[in-house]
């Protein structure tokens, strides 16, 4: 049901200020993300639109946990994109 609806979106939905961090991404546009969070977003937010199995939906999600998960403990990370990927993380903690 929820691959369904990520299927079928028909507008963009993201956190506010990024390019990838949510579903209903449009790639096309060529955008490469504002941060490594972002980007994180945009390589997942790729293997989505290339899988459309459960089974590799759920090991895309995996990598994706991994990589905000970095995120949050970087030292290089500002509070917001910290903050972001705690969110991502544990959003998508659930699928897997």
């Amino acid at each position: 049901l929820v691959n369904n609806l990520i299927n079928n979106l028909p507008f963009e939905v993201h956190l506010p200020g990024y390019q990838f961090c949510g579903p209903g991404t449009k790639l096309a546009q060529g955008d490469k993300g504002i941060h490594l969070l972002d980007s994180a977003c945009r390589e997942h937010d790729i293997a989505y639109s290339q899988n459309k199995d459960i089974h590799s939906r759920h090991q895309a999600d995996k990598v994706f946990i991994k990589k905000a998960w970095q995120r949050v403990k970087s030292t290089d990370s500002n509070w917001k994109e910290r903050a972001n990927a705690w969110l991502v993380t544990n959003l998508n903690s659930d699928s897997v």
